[in-house]
């Protein structure tokens, strides 16, 4: 869903102009579940200090989502994952990395899309795939 669709849906003003539409906040807890739902692990575990490759990549693709979905601060997300700093959520082992490994990666993005269409965020992938590719070649 474009940001500015969020953005808008956030607004209660909005309500008096499209009152038929039900604005559904995405939380970084709601992130959360469904992406250790996805993955097998509990939400506990997404916030641990665990470095093993298959609590790292989940909660990865969680604060990359998370980001995406809730506009949420970086500090806000660190808060969130356990304590951790905000360059850590900032961290190419983080949001940068996955948003890289998207456009690479297919079974990657196709997980990424279930989550988002689970969360209601819709799925703007191949856009930012696209717009990775031209900021590379400046």
């Amino acid at each position: 869903m474009p940001q500015v669709a969020v953005a808008m849906m956030r607004d209660p003003t909005m309500v008096e102009f499209f009152p038929n539409v039900h604005a559904h906040r995405i939380t970084i807890d709601s992130v959360q579940r469904a992406v250790a739902e996805q993955f097998g692990l509990s939400v506990g575990q997404l916030s641990e200090k665990c470095h093993s490759r298959p609590v790292v990549i989940p909660r990865q693709i969680a604060m990359y989502l998370a980001r995406q979905l809730t506009g949420d601060s970086f500090p806000q997300l660190g808060r969130c994952f356990g304590g951790r700093h905000h360059t850590t959520v900032m961290h190419a082992h983080a949001i940068e990395k996955v948003a890289e490994q998207r456009c690479s990666d297919k079974d990657l993005a196709a997980v990424l899309a279930k989550l988002q269409h689970t969360l209601g965020g819709g799925d703007d992938g191949g856009r930012r795939c696209s717009t990775l590719r031209r900021q590379r070649t400046f």
